[in-house]
């Protein structure tokens, strides 16, 4: 059993599977830094949304109604 040849990792994949983990690292942080900005961003936008008055529901005016349309009776 000594003999049997041992298997190695191409350098190749090995290179490839720590440039995934390398980028995945760096987006995870890219993101983590963005959440700040969008909290802060939602807590600029709350306190517009209080800012603004408050609107009347809106209604559909008032606009002439077509008649029915007459039902065709068969002959």
């Amino acid at each position: 059993m000594d003999n049997a040849p041992k298997r190695r990792t191409s350098p190749w994949i090995a290179f490839l599977a720590g440039a995934v983990v390398m980028l995945a690292l760096g987006l995870l942080i890219f993101a983590w830094q963005g959440t700040d900005d969008a909290a802060k961003g939602v807590r600029v936008a709350a306190r517009a949304a209080q800012a603004l008055p408050d609107l009347p529901e809106p209604r559909l005016p008032q606009a002439p109604r077509l008649p029915d349309a007459p039902i065709p009776l068969p002959k």
